[in-house]
């Protein structure tokens, strides 16, 4: 489980503060049921430094989904399954 109370795991030149995400890049990589997934994808909960907080999905270092919701960040992967 994910302490987000925790030290980061990465703050990047602007401060923002990386968390992974396990639980949602377990998710993110576990296979629909037509088998779909991004195998090296990594969920990451970010902080910026006014407060504001994200979730963010990135595959081979790209962004491939990004919300402040939770339920919403899970939605666009399941979409984003759907069309691979």
């Amino acid at each position: 489980m994910t302490d987000f109370n925790e030290k980061p795991d990465f703050i990047n030149e602007q401060g923002v503060k990386w968390w992974v995400f396990e639980y949602m890049t377990d998710y993110v990589r576990k296979p629909n049921k037509d088998g779909k997934s991004f195998k090296t994808a990594v969920a990451w909960k970010v902080q910026e430094p006014n407060g504001k907080e994200s979730y963010i999905v990135t595959d081979d270092n790209n962004v491939i989904a990004e919300s402040q919701s939770l339920e919403a960040i899970g939605a666009k992967i399941d979409f984003l399954k759907l069309a691979l």
